[in-house]
């Protein structure tokens, strides 16, 4: 008899995310950012950022000397990256991992919501190198595989896509099962989310 056959014989499939090893899983070379706090009009606009060159770009864009406070509020002048042009006044939030959400170095800037500001804010991320707009949910993503959400809580975050969560912890359970962690499964994951 299969290895998963015998698992389904012995435990629901909702309760087989138990027998997972969930482990730490740090490939990621990209810094992300996205807005977060939606797009249109608003007074105050969330871009965050997460990944290995964020401190770079909180001093360069916050024009800091030494790393500010972390989970500390501070009001700055945020500046582009390449020509130094102010863009905007805002507020920066530094949080050093693995004290964060995503257990790796993010960044808040809260600045005005105009769209012309934001834009112009998040143009400024794309030209530092390795740094790309955040696919969907893919600070959740990373935020599971360093360990900061357990399975439950992912899908509590994510919408409601039509495929069971009893399915989605069985396809999981039996991608842990049967082959190692890799990029192929890092990628395929979320697949059902």
């Amino acid at each position: 008899m299969p290895f998963f056959l015998s698992l389904l014989r012995r435990h629901h499939p909702c309760q087989l995310y138990k027998l997972l090893p969930l482990r730490t899983i740090t490939t990621v070379k990209d810094t992300i950012y996205s807005l977060s706090s939606g797009k249109g009009k608003c007074g105050v606009a969330v871009i965050r950022v997460s990944g290995p060159s964020t401190k770079d770009i909180m001093m360069k864009m916050g024009a800091f000397t030494c790393p500010p406070k972390p989970r500390t509020a501070t009001l700055r002048t945020i500046l582009d990256n390449k020509s130094k042009e102010r863009l905007d006044s805002g507020l920066i939030l530094w949080f050093p991992s693995p004290q964060s959400f995503t257990g790796e170095d993010c960044l808040e800037l809260h600045v005005h919501g105009g769209v012309a500001v934001v834009s112009a804010v998040l143009t400024s991320l794309g030209k530092f190198p390795s740094t790309r707009q955040a696919e969907p949910g893919e600070f959740t993503k990373r935020s599971f595989l360093n360990g900061k959400l357990d399975i439950t809580e992912v899908r509590l975050m994510t919408p409601q896509t039509g495929v069971s969560m009893c399915l989605f912890l069985l396809h999981l359970s039996l991608m842990f099962r049967v082959m190692p962690p890799s990029n192929l499964l890092q990628s395929s994951l979320f697949a059902f989310l």
